[in-house]
């Protein structure tokens, strides 16, 4: 299910603000979109993106200028997209040059608009690369670096741009929300999460690896009666990255339920984290090894925790 703005008022207020400002004058030519995950950073992403665009100085959702119709086929002639390419964990140099190309090109309705989808995953060329692009705006220009991540970006893009952030929706909103995809009860495990990352639960919710997922955090949770090499081999054959991402997020939620989780929680939450940013930058460890070493310590340290992942929470229990 595509999600909407009706759905997401926190993205569409967000958007109001900015596109008020965009008309006013008083926004930079290089914004850093700067949100947490699961709230819909990439549909706000696109949002802004379509309301920049916009002839018309109040933008709305259901706006039928012909920008807005041009952006809504995919095929408006001053807006560009850049992120990641297939097989690739990084935004290579090559993609940042085609954006430097764009800037000087002539806007064919006043205004053009530049989108990095998820910039912390440019290197150290490419972020150097589109330095001087930011140093030196060209005409009626945006370019916004869209992020979940904004600490690994480079202090110096960052310092080049203004900072745009998206709150959290309020507990009313992502209950709504929820209740919206026809979302009635929640595993116990992501019941947290879903006020703070309401849309991030629904796509997982929804997805089909699902079951695959589910499978991988009872395996985590039966502890000593499973055994390890059995697991290893088993996960090992799915995508590594994916398990050690919901791998973290399950650790997050264990030291959330424990009353004084001990250091070796953070520590191993860190190992988890360090893993994964190798995983994304391209290393690739053997991966039935890797998890093998990282069971063993994961049994160790959490012999005494129990979690019932079975166990349903209702949505209507959340915004109580």
């Amino acid at each position: 299910m595509k999600d909407s703005l009706a759905h997401c008022p926190w993205i569409a207020s967000s958007v109001d603000d900015i596109k008020r400002r965009g008309s006013d004058g008083s926004l930079a030519h290089a914004l850093l979109l700067a949100s947490p995950a699961g709230i819909g950073s990439e549909l706000w992403a696109d949002t802004v993106a379509q309301a920049l665009l916009c002839q018309r100085e109040q933008w709305d959702q259901q706006c039928q200028c012909q920008s807005c119709n041009w952006f809504a086929a995919g095929s408006h002639p001053d807006f560009k997209a850049v992120q990641t390419e297939e097989k690739s964990a990084v935004i290579k140099v090559a993609q940042i040059q085609t954006i430097v190309d764009f800037v000087v090109k002539t806007s064919q309705c006043g205004t053009k608009v530049i989108l990095i989808k998820d910039s912390e995953r440019m290197n150290l060329s490419s972020s150097n690369a589109l330095l001087k692009t930011l140093e030196e705006p060209q005409g009626s220009c945006y370019i916004l670096l869209h992020t979940t991540n904004p600490g690994r970006l480079l202090p110096t893009i960052r310092s080049r741009t203004q900072l745009q952030q998206l709150d959290l929706p309020s507990k009313a909103q992502a209950v709504e929300f929820l209740a919206a995809r026809g979302i009635e009860d929640l595993p116990k495990l992501f019941a947290k999460r879903a006020l703070r990352a309401p849309v991030q639960v629904a796509e997982l919710l929804e997805s089909e690896d699902y079951l695959d997922r589910k499978s991988w955090l009872l395996a985590l949770a039966e502890k000593q009666t499973i055994d390890v090499l059995r697991a290893a081999k088993k996960f090992s054959s799915t995508k590594m990255d994916d398990c050690i991402y919901w791998w973290i997020g399950y650790v997050q939620e264990a030291i959330r339920h424990i009353d004084t989780p001990s250091h070796d929680w953070f520590t191993f939450l860190a190992r988890l984290n360090t893993l994964y940013d190798r995983l994304l930058s391209g290393a690739n460890p053997n991966a039935q090894l890797t998890l093998e070493t990282l069971l063993m310590d994961w049994y160790r340290i959490s012999r005494k925790f129990d979690f019932h992942l079975e166990e349903d929470v209702s949505i209507k229990r959340l915004s109580e």
